[in-house]
């Protein structure tokens, strides 16, 4: 059930982290299986944290237990928040792009990048 003060921009921050924390995993050589047994943490509930689909997230005590694991603090799980850095009106045009593959979003970066400055010669 969704919660009516869960905004976009709040549900893309969970997305973040989850991210982030996978990143983390990765790092270390790590597997979620291998996660699991460091921490006692069922398998599925890991996956579960992971999915980028699902908005559930560890709890603060589930991530102390984690972050133990992978010998990191909280804080280091946790994406920086979009809303400091970022109006309103500027992500709903940024958002898009954060799902597409960093590919796609290099190449339109370098086009934009060459044709400002294209423009700007041209002037």
């Amino acid at each position: 059930m969704k919660k009516p003060y869960i905004q976009q921009i709040d549900r893309d921050y969970i997305v973040n982290c989850k991210l982030k924390l996978a990143g983390i995993i990765k790092s270390r050589g790590w597997t979620v299986d291998a996660l699991s047994a460091k921490t006692g943490i069922p398998v599925s509930t890991i996956y579960s944290w992971l999915d980028i689909e699902r908005t559930e997230f560890m709890t603060f005590a589930a991530a102390s237990v984690v972050c133990r694991a992978l010998k990191i603090s909280v804080h280091e799980v946790l994406a920086d928040p979009m809303w400091i850095s970022i109006d309103k009106n500027r992500y709903l045009f940024v958002r898009p792009w954060m799902e597409e593959d960093i590919e796609i979003v290099e190449l339109v970066t370098k086009f934009y990048f060459n044709l400002k400055e294209l423009i700007k010669k041209t002037g």
